[in-house]
């Protein structure tokens, strides 16, 4: 009978996760064929380290090693190196955990998660929500957080992320004869932001992109900028913008008559933003949007149908 082993890392204390290294071991004997409950015991002490057998030693005595199982190895090393934390005192350190400065809020976001995993709430929704808001560090977002109904979990994360690094508004500039009202652009403007979606475009089809939104007609440039995703991520995004910038617009006033869009083009804007499943908020506020009353040319509408 030919003899199944693995070759893996040592366990050590100081610096690696004792559930996680149980579970990618786990995963190793399967990937390897290792099922019998002797097989298992024999590599793991193969591979565990002489600190990690020792230990083990010391915590079965006074039964030996061939007494036990590794369902017996893994309870005892668990409750060892992975204790289950106080409910208490991991509540009270959910509580007290508020962002630090300069910490970002993805990070802020994920440690949270991570603290409410062993304070066993009944509503942990409920909770991440109201301790996300009560303690961002960013007071602006959180004045206009307090002020909403309804609010969601997911809500407080989408608003904790856009808010963070995106620093640009959509405004409306340039006028088109085939949509008969302005287009879209960007404009940087600290502690704003705008929701969209990601594409991944082939390098070959970039010369074409361009043309489509009017580069070689200085119409649009493009631009790199920097994306927060959902889930905390940071990616490099081209996008574009107008050559020419609209005068600043304050937080509430109206966009101007006319630099308004037509009827058709945020009409295309709003299902856009629904189609990729944008915020809700973020869409209410699209709607908004004041137009010009007017409705693209007949050839732009015949388009818009194929």
């Amino acid at each position: 009978m030919s003899k199944k082993s693995v070759k893996f890392n040592e366990f050590n204390p100081q610096v690696d996760s004792w559930d996680n290294y149980l579970d990618r071991l786990k995963y190793c004997f399967i990937a390897n064929g290792i099922d019998t409950d002797k097989d298992k015991k024999a590599n793991f002490f193969t591979v565990c380290g002489a600190q990690v057998f020792e230990t083990c030693l010391a915590l079965i005595t006074p039964s030996k090693t061939s007494d036990v199982t590794f369902g017996d190895i893994e309870t005892v090393l668990t409750k060892h190196y992975s204790p289950k934390p106080n409910e208490i005192s991991m509540s009270y350190k959910f509580y007290k955990r508020d962002q630090r400065q300069g910490e970002k809020a993805s990070e802020y976001i994920t440690d949270l998660r991570k603290i409410s995993s062993s304070c066993n709430f009944s509503d942990l929704e409920r909770m991440l929500r109201d301790r996300l808001v009560c303690g961002m560090s960013d007071h602006r977002l959180q004045y206009e957080l307090l002020k909403k109904d309804g609010l969601t979990y997911q809500n407080v994360v989408d608003a904790m992320l856009s808010s963070e690094s995106a620093n640009h508004i959509l405004d409306f500039m340039k006028y088109s004869d085939h949509w008969r009202g302005t287009s879209a652009t960007i404009v940087p403007k600290e502690n704003t932001s705008i929701w969209g979606a990601i594409w991944r475009v082939h390098n070959k089809d970039m010369a074409a992109l361009d043309k489509q939104e009017g580069v070689d007609t200085n119409w649009y440039f493009p631009k790199t900028v920097e994306i927060s995703t959902t889930e905390g991520n940071k990616v490099e995004c081209r996008t574009y913008q107008q050559t020419i910038n609209p005068p600043v617009r304050g937080d509430n006033d109206d966009i101007p008559v006319d630099r308004r869009p037509s009827i058709t083009y945020l009409d295309c804007i709003i299902k856009g933003a629904i189609e990729c499943k944008l915020p809700q908020d973020y869409i209410e506020n699209l709607k908004k949007i004041q137009h010009n009353g007017q409705e693209a040319s007949p050839k732009m509408i015949e388009k818009l149908k194929e």
